[in-house]
């Protein structure tokens, strides 16, 4: 059997993808690398308690998830300058449901009826303009942040993110850790930084 070529962080879970290509053995329990999109404003705060469910969403309550392009597109669609933050992951999908052509499931009966993980193709929107694989989980404990995007914008964390940071493009970033604060300010387009605190 054939590697799946985008191993180790496939994002396909179709019965027919995993009977064609063999994957690496972290995906025994189809852990896949996922992406959320929101405002620089919100770091802070997923920094301090996680990604945490909506109420409310097209396949109900959960946390809503995408691949990293559609993700970053989603950000800067909420931004009134083109800033975003996004947020890469790791979602162990579970036991999964998949919604079909426009279906959607407002009340998050997918849930309700013993699944983990609800996949759906989002119709264009938010800057993409097409559709796009997106996915929904109520359960926190099914997503593991491994690392924050910041493209321009501005952040302030009130303790140290607990995840590396990377910055690009023109923004600024206020780390606070112990009694030390840090300040990364960039006027440049191409400035690409990595922040790791240990």
């Amino acid at each position: 059997m054939e590697l799946c070529p985008n191993d180790p962080y496939c994002t396909d879970t179709t019965r027919e993808h995993w009977k064609k290509y063999r994957h690496h053995k972290r995906h025994d329990r189809k852990i896949i690398r996922v992406y959320h999109g929101t405002l620089p404003k919100h770091a802070d705060s997923i920094n301090k308690h996680g990604l945490r469910p909506s109420t409310e969403g097209r396949l109900g309550p959960g946390i809503y998830l995408a691949e990293k392009s559609a993700a970053k597109k989603i950000s800067q669609y909420n931004s009134d300058s083109n800033d975003s933050f996004v947020v890469e992951a790791e979602l162990n999908v579970g036991h999964k449901k998949v919604l079909t052509g426009d279906d959607d499931d407002g009340d998050g009966q997918w849930y309700e009826e013993g699944y983990d993980t609800c996949q759906a193709e989002h119709y264009p929107w938010a800057g993409n303009n097409h559709k796009f694989p997106e996915w929904c989980v109520q359960e926190q404990k099914r997503v593991k942040i491994v690392k924050y995007h910041q493209h321009n914008g501005k952040t302030n964390f009130e303790q140290a993110p607990r995840y590396p940071l990377n910055i690009k493009g023109k923004g600024k970033t206020k780390i606070k850790h112990k009694e030390l604060t840090i300040e990364y300010d960039s006027d440049c387009d191409n400035a690409d930084t990595t922040i790791t605190i240990k």
